[in-house]
């Protein structure tokens, strides 16, 4: 009797353990420091991951030369093992990139760039071509996540900007898995002083690192849910998160993620508190840029002799 042959389209797997999702919220001038993060992730919070591979291959060069194109949809680099999606939709305002890993193998991530399921993608010119894939790959769970990771992008045509502001806060939430408890509108007496000069439009692509960066703290220290209300400022239109039942060794305003978003704020001068009393947390921001025009700023002075 022959010998029975099996034969497989694998002699070994080529991947080892199951891919998961995964997000970096990192800054492009500080060598690409990881500001923040989820899921399993190859660096830490504070890392600066420009130093261990951007110099490989031309890479900070082909990358520099495509975020200096606003309508850049995404940007497939590899990194080690792994295929890495480039998000820059709020490079331009914050100097931050958000690095997407799908749950899927490198080769798997290459193949649905190619495909256009996951809309216009430009690949790295050095990306490898024979990254391994899964068999058997169901890409429903890697379009899903690119979804949700799409949800918490700013949409600069959104009709209302109330709107969109509650719109972004609920999509980072859900991509932390924080439960937003319940929503409320609050609106705050605005001066006489002010009342005559316009309102600033709020920086959506700011809000949004901004809550990337709080709901990453949040997570991190536990917060089982966050209360969502807006505040009518002179400034603008602020939000208000407020939870209560922290952990008793709980400091989310000590976070570096909290402390980015206080520096964030400093430096485009805008409005940012994260404090904590008797277990309860209270934070507000609002993104609104200034425009000193409004206020005679850019007026030439008159000088009276």
């Amino acid at each position: 009797m022959a010998e029975e042959i099996k034969l497989d389209y694998w002699d070994t797997d080529p991947l080892e353990g199951e891919v998961s999702a995964a997000w970096m919220l990192l800054d492009w001038h500080r060598s690409c420091r990881v500001m923040a993060c989820g899921g399993t992730v190859p660096f830490a919070v504070g890392e600066e991951t420009g130093r261990k591979f951007l110099r490989d291959e031309g890479l900070e060069v082909w990358l520099g030369e495509h975020l200096k194109n606003p309508q850049t949809d995404a940007l497939l680099i590899p990194i080690g093992n792994e295929a890495w999606f480039v998000l820059p939709h709020c490079y331009l305002s914050t100097g931050y990139l958000l690095w997407v890993r799908l749950p899927a193998s490198a080769g798997d991530s290459l193949a649905l760039a190619e495909s256009g399921a996951l809309g216009e993608v430009r690949i790295f010119d050095g990306f490898p071509r024979t990254c391994a894939c899964d068999r058997g790959f169901d890409p429903d769970a890697a379009v899903l996540w690119w979804d949700a990771v799409g949800e918490c992008l700013p949409r600069p045509d959104a009709d209302a900007e109330r709107t969109e502001m509650g719109r972004l806060v609920r999509a980072v939430a859900a991509l932390n898995g924080i439960k937003l408890t319940r929503t409320y509108r609050r609106h705050g007496e605005v001066s006489q002083i002010y009342e005559e000069i316009a309102q600033g439009v709020q920086d959506l692509p700011m809000l949004t690192v901004m809550l990337l960066l709080a709901f990453a703290a949040f997570r991190a220290c536990s917060v089982p849910g966050i209360t969502l209300g807006f505040e009518e400022l002179e400034e603008g239109l602020a939000i208000r998160l407020t939870a209560s039942e922290l952990g008793a060794a709980a400091r989310p305003e000590e976070t570096a993620e909290i402390c980015a978003c206080r520096e964030l704020a400093e430096q485009n001068q805008q409005l940012f508190t994260c404090s904590t009393q008797k277990r309860a947390m209270r934070l507000m921001m609002c993104c609104v840029r200034k425009d000193y025009a409004l206020i005679g700023v850019k007026v030439k002075p008159t000088i009276t002799l």
